[in-house]
């Protein structure tokens, strides 16, 4: 019988990806949820190595840290005390993926072709290192 394998996915709500950081959603609550879920996962006995992260997290937490310093808030409105606030938000929620090494693909590598190229099985170029959902009977 295989094990399950869990695969986590939150990424950015604009139709592009990867925009400069005044253009990047505030709240992006998927992260927070894909934390959440992660922790579950894993309270409940969970492996790692058995939880796929695909999640824009230290994507995110980067405009975050940079939106502290108050280099967005011309651009965005957004006062720098509100990028730290979301910030330690998203750190909370997220601490234990964090602490055990944050998202499996991060960055340009969350798009929904690494998300169906991870449930098929078939490794994504430049991240080969990263774990991808195993056949039956293969782990």
């Amino acid at each position: 019988m295989a094990s399950a394998t869990f695969v986590l996915v939150g990424g950015e709500a604009y139709e592009w990806q990867g925009v400069e950081p005044e253009r990047r959603e505030f709240q992006h609550t998927s992260v927070a949820f894909v934390g959440s879920a992660y922790e579950a996962l894993r309270s409940a006995g969970i492996p790692r190595s058995s939880i796929i992260t695909i999640v824009q997290l230290q994507d995110y937490l980067n405009v975050l840290v940079t939106g502290t310093t108050g280099k967005l808030t011309d651009a965005t409105g957004i006062p720098p005390r509100w990028y730290e606030e979301q910030k330690q938000a998203t750190e909370a929620r997220c601490s234990r993926l964090i602490a055990e090494g944050g998202a499996n693909y991060d960055f340009r590598d969350v798009n929904p072709a690494t998300v169906w190229s991870v449930l098929l099985g078939e490794y994504v170029s430049g991240a080969a290192d990263c774990p991808v959902v195993q056949a039956d009977g293969q782990g």
